[in-house]
């Protein structure tokens, strides 16, 4: 259309845009509007990803505060805690391997002492 327009206008110079659009009153103005409309439509569209990327930033920024807390939660009480049981867990541990040989020794006991018994060592 513009190769069209620059070879009707004197000098090969196309007119500015407003004259064409002038020139086709009703239809120029529809279009404009369209033009306005398409624009505002669009910077809508981006205005409204630059909030939610902002939005979703600041959410993901106190999520990982809210994790850098919860992690110091866990390093100062938790973990502390963790460690105690552990070594409480290895002392049963002791205390229940001397128990079961304390035991086996006491049954060994019982069965030289029953077999001494029967043999009649034991008088």
């Amino acid at each position: 259309m513009w190769v069209w327009l620059a070879e009707q206008a004197p000098g090969g110079v196309p007119p500015p845009a407003w004259d064409v659009f002038a020139q086709y009153s009703v239809l120029g103005i529809g279009v404009l509007a369209l033009a306005f409309v398409a624009w505002r439509m669009l910077m809508l569209v981006i205005t409204r990803n630059d909030q939610a990327l902002a939005r979703e930033t600041a959410r993901a920024d106190r999520l990982e505060q809210e994790l850098r807390e919860a992690n110091a939660v866990l390093q100062d009480k938790a973990l502390p805690a963790l460690f105690a049981s552990s070594t409480a867990i290895t002392e049963y541990t002791g205390m229940f391997r001397e128990m079961q040989r304390d035991r086996e020794r006491d049954r060994e006991r019982e069965r030289d002492y029953a077999r001494r018994r029967r043999d009649g060592e034991d008088r």
